[in-house]
Protein backbone atom coordinates (compact mmCIF):
# COMPACT_ATOMS: atom_id res chain seq x y z
CA UNK A 1 0.00 0.00 0.00
CA UNK A 2 3.06 2.42 1.24
CA UNK A 3 4.56 1.68 -2.19
CA UNK A 4 1.60 2.45 -4.35
CA UNK A 5 0.64 5.15 -2.66
CA UNK A 6 4.24 6.68 -2.87
CA UNK A 7 4.16 6.32 -6.80
CA UNK A 8 0.85 7.75 -7.35
CA UNK A 9 2.06 10.54 -5.06
CA UNK A 10 5.07 10.97 -7.41
CA UNK A 11 2.93 10.67 -10.43
CA UNK A 12 0.37 13.63 -9.38
CA UNK A 13 3.36 15.99 -8.45
CA UNK A 14 4.98 15.24 -12.02
CA UNK A 15 1.89 16.61 -13.64
CA UNK A 16 1.74 19.38 -11.32
CA UNK A 17 5.50 20.17 -12.50
CA UNK A 18 4.52 20.15 -16.58
CA UNK A 19 1.41 21.91 -15.67
CA UNK A 20 2.90 24.88 -14.44
CA UNK A 21 5.93 24.62 -16.94
CA UNK A 22 8.29 26.90 -14.81
CA UNK A 23 11.38 24.78 -15.65
CA UNK A 24 12.33 24.89 -11.70
CA UNK A 25 14.54 21.69 -11.27
CA UNK A 26 13.14 22.31 -7.45
CA UNK A 27 9.91 22.27 -8.07
CA UNK A 28 11.10 18.36 -9.08
CA UNK A 29 11.41 17.54 -4.90
CA UNK A 30 7.94 16.38 -4.60
CA UNK A 31 8.42 13.80 -7.37
CA UNK A 32 11.74 13.19 -6.44
CA UNK A 33 11.25 12.22 -2.81
CA UNK A 34 7.78 9.99 -3.69
CA UNK A 35 9.99 8.13 -6.20
CA UNK A 36 12.41 7.53 -3.64
CA UNK A 37 10.24 6.40 -0.80
CA UNK A 38 8.48 3.94 -3.39
CA UNK A 39 11.68 2.57 -4.44
CA UNK A 40 13.35 2.40 -1.07
CA UNK A 41 9.86 0.65 0.39
CA UNK A 42 10.12 -1.57 -2.93
CA UNK A 43 13.65 -2.44 -2.11
CA UNK A 44 13.26 -3.24 1.80
CA UNK A 45 10.31 -6.34 0.73
CA UNK A 46 12.89 -7.44 -2.07
CA UNK A 47 15.96 -7.68 0.02
CA UNK A 48 13.43 -8.94 3.21
CA UNK A 49 12.31 -11.82 0.93
CA UNK A 50 15.44 -12.77 -0.76
CA UNK A 51 18.27 -12.46 1.88
CA UNK A 52 17.63 -12.72 5.71
CA UNK A 53 15.37 -9.77 7.38
CA UNK A 54 18.13 -8.06 9.44
CA UNK A 55 19.68 -7.55 6.45
CA UNK A 56 17.00 -5.88 4.73
CA UNK A 57 16.90 -2.34 6.98
CA UNK A 58 21.28 -1.58 5.61
CA UNK A 59 20.20 -2.47 2.75
CA UNK A 60 17.19 -0.19 1.91
CA UNK A 61 19.23 2.32 3.51
CA UNK A 62 21.99 2.18 0.86
CA UNK A 63 19.53 1.47 -2.01
CA UNK A 64 17.75 5.04 -0.80
CA UNK A 65 20.92 7.12 -0.82
CA UNK A 66 21.59 5.22 -4.13
CA UNK A 67 18.53 6.09 -6.05
CA UNK A 68 18.50 9.47 -4.35
CA UNK A 69 22.02 10.53 -5.57
CA UNK A 70 21.49 9.02 -9.24
CA UNK A 71 17.79 10.95 -9.82
CA UNK A 72 19.22 14.12 -8.16
CA UNK A 73 22.36 14.43 -9.85
CA UNK A 74 21.18 13.69 -13.13
CA UNK A 75 18.94 16.50 -13.21
CA UNK A 76 21.48 18.74 -12.12
CA UNK A 77 24.25 17.46 -14.25
CA UNK A 78 22.46 19.29 -16.93
CA UNK A 79 22.05 23.24 -15.56
CA UNK A 80 24.59 25.17 -15.37
CA UNK A 81 27.57 24.84 -12.59
CA UNK A 82 28.59 28.16 -10.13
CA UNK A 83 31.89 28.82 -12.44
CA UNK A 84 29.71 28.54 -15.47
CA UNK A 85 26.91 30.91 -14.48
CA UNK A 86 29.31 33.53 -13.61
CA UNK A 87 30.82 33.42 -17.54
CA UNK A 88 27.22 33.56 -19.06
CA UNK A 89 25.85 36.48 -20.57
CA UNK A 90 23.77 37.84 -17.69
CA UNK A 91 26.38 37.92 -14.86
CA UNK A 92 29.09 39.32 -17.17
CA UNK A 93 26.60 41.85 -17.95
CA UNK A 94 25.93 42.78 -14.51
CA UNK A 95 29.36 42.81 -13.57
CA UNK A 96 30.57 45.00 -16.34
CA UNK A 97 27.38 47.36 -15.61
CA UNK A 98 27.73 47.10 -11.72
CA UNK A 99 31.03 46.60 -10.77
CA UNK A 100 31.40 48.06 -7.22
CA UNK A 101 30.60 46.31 -3.49
CA UNK A 102 27.92 48.74 -2.82
CA UNK A 103 26.29 48.75 -6.38
CA UNK A 104 22.45 47.86 -6.66
CA UNK A 105 20.62 46.77 -9.40
CA UNK A 106 17.49 46.21 -10.24
CA UNK A 107 16.28 43.35 -12.85
CA UNK A 108 12.57 42.94 -14.39
CA UNK A 109 11.89 39.89 -16.02
CA UNK A 110 9.32 37.40 -16.38
CA UNK A 111 10.14 35.51 -13.34
CA UNK A 112 12.27 35.95 -10.10
CA UNK A 113 15.22 33.53 -11.07
CA UNK A 114 17.59 36.08 -12.64
CA UNK A 115 17.35 38.46 -9.26
CA UNK A 116 18.14 35.81 -7.07
CA UNK A 117 20.81 34.48 -8.87
CA UNK A 118 22.72 36.98 -9.60
CA UNK A 119 22.38 38.60 -6.64
CA UNK A 120 23.87 35.00 -5.30
CA UNK A 121 26.84 35.22 -7.55
CA UNK A 122 27.50 39.12 -7.04
CA UNK A 123 28.44 41.61 -4.20
CA UNK A 124 25.50 43.68 -5.72
CA UNK A 125 22.26 44.54 -3.71
CA UNK A 126 19.34 43.61 -5.18
CA UNK A 127 16.87 47.94 -5.66
CA UNK A 128 13.43 46.27 -4.86
CA UNK A 129 10.64 44.70 -2.66
CA UNK A 130 10.05 42.72 -6.48
CA UNK A 131 12.19 40.06 -7.80
CA UNK A 132 9.48 40.15 -10.98
CA UNK A 133 6.49 42.07 -11.43
CA UNK A 134 4.29 39.23 -11.33
CA UNK A 135 0.98 40.96 -10.76
CA UNK A 136 1.34 42.63 -14.49
CA UNK A 137 0.19 39.98 -16.52
CA UNK A 138 -3.26 39.44 -14.40
CA UNK A 139 -4.15 42.99 -14.33
CA UNK A 140 -2.65 43.50 -18.01
CA UNK A 141 -5.58 40.55 -18.72
CA UNK A 142 -8.35 42.46 -16.71
CA UNK A 143 -7.35 45.75 -18.89
CA UNK A 144 -7.81 44.18 -21.70
CA UNK A 145 -10.87 42.49 -21.37
CA UNK A 146 -12.16 45.97 -20.38
CA UNK A 147 -11.28 47.40 -23.79
CA UNK A 148 -12.95 44.82 -25.08
CA UNK A 149 -16.45 46.02 -23.51
CA UNK A 150 -16.05 42.41 -21.40
CA UNK A 151 -16.47 41.67 -17.83
CA UNK A 152 -13.19 41.88 -16.58
CA UNK A 153 -11.92 39.90 -13.50
CA UNK A 154 -12.26 42.90 -11.28
CA UNK A 155 -14.06 46.13 -10.80
CA UNK A 156 -13.05 49.10 -11.98
CA UNK A 157 -12.05 50.45 -8.49
CA UNK A 158 -10.54 47.81 -7.63
CA UNK A 159 -8.31 47.62 -10.49
CA UNK A 160 -7.38 51.02 -10.09
CA UNK A 161 -6.29 50.82 -6.53
CA UNK A 162 -3.88 47.63 -7.65
CA UNK A 163 -2.47 49.71 -10.42
CA UNK A 164 -1.95 52.67 -7.97
CA UNK A 165 -0.37 50.46 -4.97
CA UNK A 166 2.11 48.43 -7.07
CA UNK A 167 3.19 52.03 -9.01
CA UNK A 168 3.63 53.59 -5.02
CA UNK A 169 4.89 50.88 -4.03
CA UNK A 170 7.96 50.81 -6.92
CA UNK A 171 8.33 54.72 -6.67
CA UNK A 172 9.02 54.00 -3.32
CA UNK A 173 12.01 51.64 -3.60
CA UNK A 174 13.55 53.68 -6.13
CA UNK A 175 13.29 56.27 -3.59
CA UNK A 176 14.74 54.33 -0.64
CA UNK A 177 17.28 51.53 -2.92
CA UNK A 178 18.55 54.38 -5.84
CA UNK A 179 19.32 51.50 -8.37
CA UNK A 180 22.24 52.71 -9.98
CA UNK A 181 21.42 49.71 -13.21
CA UNK A 182 18.12 48.88 -14.70
CA UNK A 183 17.75 45.71 -16.34
CA UNK A 184 14.25 45.81 -18.10
CA UNK A 185 13.35 42.62 -19.89
CA UNK A 186 11.27 43.52 -22.99
CA UNK A 187 7.79 41.69 -23.23
CA UNK A 188 5.11 40.84 -25.72
CA UNK A 189 1.94 42.91 -25.32
CA UNK A 190 0.00 41.35 -23.35
CA UNK A 191 -3.97 40.64 -24.80
CA UNK A 192 -2.88 43.98 -26.51
CA UNK A 193 -1.83 45.78 -23.40
CA UNK A 194 1.61 46.97 -23.17
CA UNK A 195 3.34 45.58 -19.95
CA UNK A 196 6.77 47.13 -20.90
CA UNK A 197 8.22 48.56 -17.35
CA UNK A 198 8.36 53.03 -18.55
CA UNK A 199 5.35 52.30 -20.75
CA UNK A 200 2.58 50.20 -18.51
CA UNK A 201 3.43 52.35 -15.38
CA UNK A 202 3.17 55.69 -17.51
CA UNK A 203 0.07 56.74 -15.90
CA UNK A 204 1.88 56.95 -12.65
CA UNK A 205 3.81 60.80 -12.47
CA UNK A 206 6.12 59.91 -9.90
CA UNK A 207 7.47 57.08 -11.25
CA UNK A 208 7.27 58.13 -14.80
CA UNK A 209 9.37 61.07 -13.72
CA UNK A 210 12.27 58.52 -12.49
CA UNK A 211 12.76 57.68 -16.43
CA UNK A 212 14.41 60.89 -16.56
CA UNK A 213 17.01 59.71 -13.62
CA UNK A 214 18.47 56.79 -16.08
CA UNK A 215 19.89 57.00 -20.02
CA UNK A 216 19.76 53.57 -21.97
CA UNK A 217 23.00 52.38 -22.20
CA UNK A 218 23.00 48.97 -23.59
CA UNK A 219 20.46 46.70 -25.15
CA UNK A 220 21.35 42.66 -24.91
CA UNK A 221 19.50 39.19 -25.79
CA UNK A 222 20.62 36.17 -24.14
CA UNK A 223 18.76 32.47 -24.58
CA UNK A 224 16.99 31.77 -21.04
CA UNK A 225 17.33 27.91 -21.91
CA UNK A 226 20.60 27.96 -21.28
CA UNK A 227 20.16 28.63 -17.99
CA UNK A 228 17.49 25.49 -17.80
CA UNK A 229 18.82 22.85 -19.93
CA UNK A 230 16.95 19.36 -18.88
CA UNK A 231 13.79 21.15 -17.44
CA UNK A 232 10.83 21.92 -19.70
CA UNK A 233 12.57 25.70 -19.62
CA UNK A 234 15.79 23.97 -21.52
CA UNK A 235 14.58 25.67 -25.23
CA UNK A 236 15.66 28.32 -27.11
CA UNK A 237 13.97 31.06 -25.79
CA UNK A 238 15.36 34.89 -26.89
CA UNK A 239 14.93 37.52 -24.57
CA UNK A 240 16.11 41.24 -25.11
CA UNK A 241 17.32 43.43 -22.52
CA UNK A 242 17.32 47.17 -21.86
CA UNK A 243 20.28 48.27 -19.75
CA UNK A 244 19.68 51.68 -18.09
CA UNK A 245 22.46 53.73 -15.73
CA UNK A 246 21.54 56.18 -13.46
CA UNK A 247 22.88 59.04 -14.78
CA UNK A 248 25.70 61.36 -12.44
CA UNK A 249 24.60 63.76 -9.94
CA UNK A 250 24.94 66.53 -11.85
CA UNK A 251 22.81 65.50 -14.83
CA UNK A 252 20.19 64.05 -13.20
CA UNK A 253 17.19 65.70 -13.07
CA UNK A 254 15.15 64.99 -9.70
CA UNK A 255 11.84 63.69 -9.78
CA UNK A 256 10.52 66.67 -7.24
CA UNK A 257 11.92 69.38 -9.88
CA UNK A 258 10.41 67.37 -12.76
CA UNK A 259 6.46 67.30 -11.09
CA UNK A 260 7.02 70.75 -10.31
CA UNK A 261 7.44 71.54 -14.06
CA UNK A 262 5.00 69.26 -14.83
CA UNK A 263 2.65 71.11 -12.28
CA UNK A 264 3.50 74.84 -13.41
CA UNK A 265 3.10 73.72 -17.28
Amino acid sequence: MIIFSAGFAGFLSLISFYTLGQGFYYHLLPTLLSVTIMLACFGYELIKTVFKPQFAVYGVIFFSYAIALVMFYEGLMKLPTHSQFKQMVLAQKLQEHCPQPDCTFLFNGETNWPAFQLKMYSDAEFGSRFTSHWFLPKIATDMALKHQNMDGLMTDERQKQYLQTFAALIHKDFGRYKPDVLFLQREEPHGGIDINFWNFYSYYMPLTAEKNNYELTETFTYDRGQYFQGTSFGNETIHTIDVFTRRSPENERQTSDILNNSIEE
